[in-house]
C-alpha cells in the first residue's frame, strides 16, 4: 500500500505550480528575436508514471519542440523538470503530452508546442509495442505539424 501511495503522490494533492518547477530560467535572447521563427527542440526526455486506468506503472521518453516568441526561451533543463512533475501523476500517455504542451504555450506564450512520447512495452505483456503518441497546440496544429513530428521522429 506504501508504494502505491508514493506512486501517486502527486494525484491528489495540487503540487508546485509551472511558475515554481520552471522558475526563473527565462532568457531574453536578441538572436531568436532578430532570427524570425525558430523552433527549440528537446530529445530523449525519459519519464515514469503510473496509468490511471490500470494502476499500472509506465515508462517512456519524450521529444518537446514549441516556437518561441519575442526572443524568450526556457532553460534546456526546466523541460525534463516540467515533464517528471506532470508525470507524478496518475495519468496517461495523451493526458500527460497534453498537459506538458498546453502549459509550455501558456508559461512560455509560445506560438506552438509538441511533445511526442513513447511508451516503452512492458515486459510481462505478451504483444510487446510501442505506443506512441503526439500533442500538438498552436502553430504546429495545421497542415506543418507532420513535417515536424517526421522531423521528431528521425
Amino acid at each position: 500500500m506504501l508504494g502505491l501511495r508514493s506512486q501517486a503522490r502527486g494525484h491528489k494533492r495540487e503540487g508546485p505550480t509551472v511558475y515554481i518547477v520552471l522558475g526563473k530560467a527565462l532568457f531574453h535572447e536578441d538572436a531568436v528575436k532578430e532570427g524570425g521563427s525558430g523552433i527549440v527542440l528537446v530529445r530523449d526526455i525519459d519519464f515514469s508514471s503510473t496509468a490511471e486506468t490500470s494502476l499500472l506503472p509506465f515508462h517512456g521518453r519524450c521529444h518537446i519542440a514549441y516556437v518561441p516568441t519575442n526572443g524568450v526561451v526556457l532553460g534546456l533543463s526546466k523541460f525534463a523538470r516540467l515533464t517528471k512533475q506532470c508525470a507524478k501523476k496518475l495519468t496517461s500517455q495523451q493526458c500527460l503530452g497534453r498537459e506538458v504542451a498546453v502549459l509550455l504555450q501558456q508559461h512560455l506564450s509560445a506560438a506552438g508546442a509538441l511533445q511526442m512520447s513513447y511508451k516503452e512495452p512492458q515486459p510481462q505483456q505478451q504483444l510487446a509495442q510501442q505506443v506512441t503518441t503526439a500533442s500538438v497546440v498552436g502553430c504546429f496544429g495545421d497542415q506543418h505539424s507532420s513535417h515536424m513530428q517526421e522531423l521528431i521522429q528521425s
